[in-house]
């Protein structure tokens, strides 16, 4: 009998290397904010949005006709045409376009997964499609959660406990302790997921006031039913 395959969530890029395995489909998660932006991008018409560590090579790409957008430390830098909201996403003018991004975290995160990887995104904006995707790759998941800063963060470890739970009803195991922790974490949150990462990051809690709106619609479910696919450092429509 055929072993169901496995899922795995690593709470921060700096442990990649502990949960890698050869063949791994790895799912990055940053939902507060670049992954909700690649999904809400894509569902509105993008091209392709480049993920970029360095905000010089972001520039770059701007001069090769690129939209261009640029964040850190949650704020919109100077010269870029958008940040890192996703609401900038959601209308006509990116239709067509390529951007290239780089931004604190869902960026940084991919610096540590080997090129040839198969690497998705995801988010709560494209969750139920990429719970349908995942459950039929017949693949070991490992969830990458981005983080702030390297560090672990509440609410990417909220969804992929929330999304782990999901694949192991029906699809994938798990031998994991850190897909344990984030289960323990999403079963006390339940369906309150603002109001638990607002008791529980101090961090977001500090930018409520100007992310407001960000955190509000990253929180939607399935408003950009895509699956995010990095090629070539770029992520496009699966």
């Amino acid at each position: 009998m055929e072993t169901e395959p496995h899922v795995d969530i690593c709470f921060s890029p700096l442990q990649y290397n502990v949960y890698h395995r050869p063949g791994n489909i790895v799912v990055l998660v940053d939902v507060i904010r670049a992954t909700t932006v690649f999904a809400t991008a894509l569902f509105h018409g993008a091209t392709k949005v480049v993920a970029l560590q360095e905000i010089e090579e972001t520039m770059e790409y701007g001069k090769m006709g690129y939209l261009t957008a640029g964040e850190r430390d949650s704020y919109k830098l100077d010269g870029f045409d958008f940040g890192n909201s996703p609401l900038e996403y959601c209308n006509s003018k990116i239709k067509g376009k390529s951007i290239a991004i780089t931004t604190t975290n869902g960026t940084q995160a991919l610096s540590v997964v080997p090129e040839a990887t198969k690497l998705i995104a995801g988010a709560w904006v494209n969750e139920t499609a990429l719970l349908e995707y995942l459950r039929n790759c017949n693949k070991n998941i490992l969830l990458l959660c981005a983080g702030w800063k390297f560090a672990n963060s509440i609410e990417d470890t909220l969804f992929a406990g929330q999304l782990a739970s999901k694949l192991l009803n029906d699809s994938h195991h798990t031998t994991s302790d850190s897909v344990k922790i984030a289960i323990s974490l999403a079963n006390v949150a339940k369906n309150s997921e603002l109001e638990f990462i607002l008791d529980h990051s101090p961090r977001l809690k500090s930018k409520y006031d100007m992310l407001k709106d960000d955190i509000e619609y990253s929180l939607k479910r399935d408003v950009a039913p895509v699956i995010p696919n990095l090629v070539n450092k770029a992520f496009v429509c699966q």
